[in-house]
């Protein structure tokens, strides 16, 4: 034969606790994080294609872009530095000293 609840243990132990009020549910504030957007509560349609931020290029576009960006790269390449290292660092240290002592003169005249 099997024990009893009660006579394992005592019937204070037994007796369930009153419920606690719960407190009333607030609505959840209504975020917004830009234009058009806001929580509805609802979960979003993953099916409906989303709205292209801006309008995509034609061809004559590209093909305008193209040509201007590559009389810029043929412009700057013929003010790259030379293949020559040395010569590169010597024109480099001599810009420097003038830099420095044009930046020293500017400083003695502000004092």
């Amino acid at each position: 034969m099997s024990m009893s609840l009660e006579d394992a243990a005592p019937s204070a132990a037994i007796t369930t606790p009153a419920p606690v009020p719960q407190p009333a549910p607030q609505p959840a504030p209504e975020v917004v994080s830009g234009p058009g957007v806001r929580n509805t509560g609802a979960y979003p349609d993953l099916n409906i294609p989303p709205e292209s931020a801006g309008t995509p290029i034609d061809a004559t576009e590209k093909d305008a872009l193209t040509r201007d960006l590559s009389a810029a790269r043929d412009r700057l390449a013929g003010r790259a530095p030379t293949g020559n290292a040395e010569a590169e660092a010597i024109r480099l240290r001599r810009l420097a000293k003038t830099h420095a002592d044009r930046r020293l003169e500017e400083i003695e005249k502000s004092e």
